[in-house]
């Protein structure tokens, strides 16, 4: 008998873990524009497009018991996909911000740049010209 195989059909949501939740809530707002749907002293909740990035404390998500517990420690890394057009322009606002971009990559296979920079937990954030995985 044959089985069906199973596929995967998206990425729903990403975690990053902040020390100072509201410090960090401020930067993805005035920064990266995003505009929260649910925030309370423990996580803030962010929809891009139709992916969730969620901020949680993690002195909360580590011992919850209502779901299973969760938390990283360390500098951990996300991207973001910016239309093409919208690249440098993306750069500039990053940098008007006072936020110093770390690196600049380019990615000879599909011809396509990103930068690197970090949020107020030292997290690795990347803005990519495009999207370098399809």
């Amino acid at each position: 008998m044959k089985t069906k195989s199973l596929k995967l059909e998206a990425l729903t949501e990403v975690c990053l873990y902040c020390k100072d939740l509201s410090k960090s809530a401020t930067f993805y707002k005035t920064v990266l524009g995003v505009v929260p749907f649910s925030e309370s002293e423990a996580h803030v909740f962010f929809r891009i497009s139709t992916q969730v990035l969620l901020l949680f404390d993690p002195k909360y998500s580590k011992q919850q018991t209502h779901l299973p517990s969760h938390f990283a420690e360390g500098h951990q890394h996300i991207a973001f996909t910016a239309r093409p057009d919208d690249y440098e322009l993306w750069k500039r606002h990053i940098e008007s911000h006072n936020v110093n971009i770390d690196k600049e990559q380019h990615w000879e296979a599909k011809n396509l740049k990103s930068f690197y920079f970090r949020d107020p937990d030292g997290h690795v954030l990347e803005i990519l010209e495009g999207n370098i995985w399809i």
